[in-house]
């Protein structure tokens, strides 16, 4: 069975929503399901620059909160640290 080549081209800014919502689903699922059930962790942790609201919003939808914490990032913006205690997820 033959398959036809993947059709591969460069991003165009049309393709930065589709591109995002990939990026912040298959983190969040390795993050959360993967990595903190399997190793039977207490809570994750991640960090967001916090001019990414889609990226915030996405991770609070998941029940991650921000804990307070934040660093200098780029830009003058800063990455804010957020967790997500598994007992109430």
């Amino acid at each position: 069975m033959t398959h036809p080549p993947a059709l591969l081209r460069p991003a165009v800014p049309a393709d930065l929503d589709a591109l995002v919502e990939l990026h912040t689903r298959a983190r969040t699922a390795y993050y959360r399901v993967r990595f903190l059930r399997e190793a039977a962790l207490a809570a994750g942790r991640v960090e967001a620059w916090e001019r990414n609201e889609r990226a915030r919003a996405f991770y609070a939808r998941h029940g991650w909160r921000p804990d307070g914490h934040r660093r200098p990032g780029p830009a003058g913006a800063c990455y804010v640290r957020m967790r997500l205690d598994m007992a109430a997820a």
